[in-house]
């Protein structure tokens, strides 16, 4: 009578094997499943041996004997390979993520780095991921399946918010400046009329003269990502009273002393008569 030993499928070996322990010479081995003979050996050696029930009959040359039931049970659950989405980190996200796409039921997803879990998820959803390069490991209940690496690029350069320093119009000059006080050299500088929406010049320094009052923004603009200042605001010039036009009546005869009639005056102005710079009677 066949004494054998089963070797169950598991993670690594898809179907079973079965091995005849007590061989005899002369004799042959037939693996039977409901009667009819699936695989014959001569010395009772069975592999990729399907999960189910069999029987192991050892033909001699004339009588046979079958041996007791051979089980060989189901393999365990393989996860499926994790296929995956992912994105790197841009210029509004500072981290990348990964995320599964071929959830299994009673499987949970770890994300691995140089062998170490980092963390589990049971819809295999990743965030905030460092560049770098991971594994995402589906774990059955009793087998795992590695993904292929997943590779989360740099966060690309993000240009520096510009401080920026605002000179007003004076009385001898017209129009206001912009000037950016930390500069990178690596960076361009756009300013912007009406909170970003038009463009007025383009500056490697950051510096912008001849500026017209009104709201201003500087954008900061690197290779792939673009930063905006706060709003910078320049006043309109201040009022500057027209030249004085004035008449000058001399000393007379009659009278000793001579006056000054301004030809025309303006609102809210004041006017002095200076005795080392302006006109004398």
């Amino acid at each position: 009578k066949p004494d054998f030993s089963v070797t169950n499928p598991d993670c690594n070996l898809p179907k079973g094997l079965v091995k005849v322990k007590n061989a005899q010479s002369n004799v042959s081995y037939q693996l039977t499943q409901s009667g009819n003979t699936l695989l014959n050996d001569a010395i009772g050696n069975f592999s990729d041996v399907e999960s189910g029930s069999y029987l192991i009959v050892a033909s001699g040359n004339i009588c046979k004997t079958a041996s007791d039931t051979v089980t060989v049970a189901k393999r365990p659950q393989i996860p499926n390979k994790p296929s995956f989405d992912f994105d790197n980190p841009n210029c509004t996200r500072a981290k990348g993520w990964a995320k599964v796409k071929n959830l299994e039921t009673d499987v949970t997803y770890d994300l691995l780095q140089n062998g170490a879990a980092l963390t589990s998820s049971a819809i295999g959803d990743f965030q905030e991921l460092d560049s770098g390069t991971y594994l995402i490991l589906a774990k059955g209940p009793k087998c795992n399946t590695n993904s292929d690496g997943v590779t989360i690029g740099p966060r690309p350069n993000i240009p520096n918010k510009p401080d920026v320093a605002v000179g007003h119009p004076t009385c001898t000059n017209d129009k206001g400046k912009l000037n950016v006080n930390n500069k990178d050299n690596n960076v361009t500088y756009t300013l912007f009329l009406d909170q970003g929406t038009t463009a007025i010049s383009t500056s490697t320094t950051g510096d912008f003269g001849d500026v017209d009052s009104g709201d201003y923004i500087i954008q900061a603009v690197g290779k792939s990502c673009k930063t905006n200042s706060d709003k910078a605001h320049i006043n309109g010039k201040p009022f500057k009273p027209a030249e004085p036009k004035f008449t000058v009546n001399h000393p007379t005869c009659k009278n000793p002393k001579g006056s000054i009639i301004l030809d025309f005056t303006e609102t809210n102005v004041a006017y002095y008569l200076d005795l080392t710079s302006g006109a004398q009677a």
